[in-house]
């Protein structure tokens, strides 16, 4: 009914319009069925067009009882077909969110899980950890929600990009493995790139950046800033194959990722051990003998209460 009506509507008008005029006026309607912004706009810029053929015609007595008589329907009718394709859209829109289904996968403290997405990706995600993701992917764009650390491994598909919202940072690629950290509490978040190309757009007015394999970046969200570093990505993505690896790292760093993963809580009874720099490598220990084997190679004590964990100077 909507086409019919804008037919309808244009027919009248361009009766009395030169080509150069009846050309602009169709590109005009023939915006109309883009988005709800772009029709309020597209609307008013064709109204204004009509307008100012009104006044142009106004100067032609022999005519201007027939032509405004014709006008004054065909705005009508117009204004009816915009208002019919705006309602259509919406329907539309509405009906396809509606029948997209999702899914959540959580992760505890110490737990890891992996889900095959519908298009054949694979999501590895670390300890205290949210995904929330489409069922199955039937818009352009294959589009997920991550909460907390997770590694991708994202099947090619050039038609239909895939994108992982965060909190803070937005990540696009086509095909490629890359692993993004992305824990609220932490005062740094990173996407880290093993293969292939990613860009990444970050909150704040920060910007945009393109990261190619070994290029880790860092957000950090108190000042706004990024941070492009040259990494060996195995050093942040070897958690999800079951080995830890650090190097040259702050023991409160060191601390946060072991509490993550082995569901503990580390105090610091001397706070300047915090920034103690340590490398260290871990493989399938259990947490007592990773304290122990930290403690002797940073020279400081510690106690263990249940899962609590407390450093102290020697």
């Amino acid at each position: 009914m909507g086409a019919l009506l804008l037919y309808v509507s244009s027919s009248i008008f361009m009766e009395n319009q030169n080509d150069q005029q009846e050309q602009e006026f169709r590109h005009r309607l023939s915006r109309l069925n883009f988005t709800d912004g772009d029709l309020i706009e597209e609307q008013l810029k064709a109204e204004q067009l009509w307008s100012n053929q009104e006044l142009r015609l106004l100067l032609k007595p022999r005519k201007i009882i027939n032509i405004r008589r014709w006008m004054s329907a065909a705005s009508i009718v117009l204004m009816l077909s915009a208002a019919f394709i705006f309602q259509y859209i919406r329907k539309e829109k509405a009906d396809v969110t509606a029948a997209i289904a999702y899914g959540q996968i959580r992760t505890t403290k110490g737990e890891r899980k992996t889900v095959i997405l519908s298009d054949g990706s694979r999501v590895t995600m670390n300890s205290a950890s949210v995904l929330k993701y489409p069922l199955d992917f039937i818009k352009k764009n294959r589009e997920v929600e991550l909460q907390g650390q997770a590694f991708f491994e994202v099947k090619h598909d050039s038609a239909h990009p895939f994108i992982i919202q965060t909190s803070k940072l937005a990540v696009q690629v086509l095909g490629t493995t890359f692993d993004v950290n992305n824990y609220e509490n932490e005062q740094e978040l990173a996407v880290t790139v093993s293969s292939g190309k990613v860009s990444v757009l970050a909150a704040k007015k920060a910007g945009y950046r393109i990261l190619l394999p070994g290029d880790r970046l860092v957000y950090h969200p108190e000042n706004g800033k990024l941070e492009m570093q040259k990494v060996q990505p195995d050093d942040y993505t070897s958690w999800q194959k079951g080995y830890y690896v650090f190097e040259d790292k702050n023991l409160s760093y060191i601390c946060k990722q072991l509490e993550k993963t082995y569901n503990v809580e580390f105090f610091f009874q001397n706070p300047e051990l915090k920034n103690k720099k340590m490398s260290f490598r871990i493989r399938g220990e259990n947490i007592t003998r990773v304290t122990g084997m930290l403690s002797l190679a940073g020279g400081f004590d510690y106690t263990i209460k249940g899962r609590k964990i407390t450093l102290t100077h020697r």
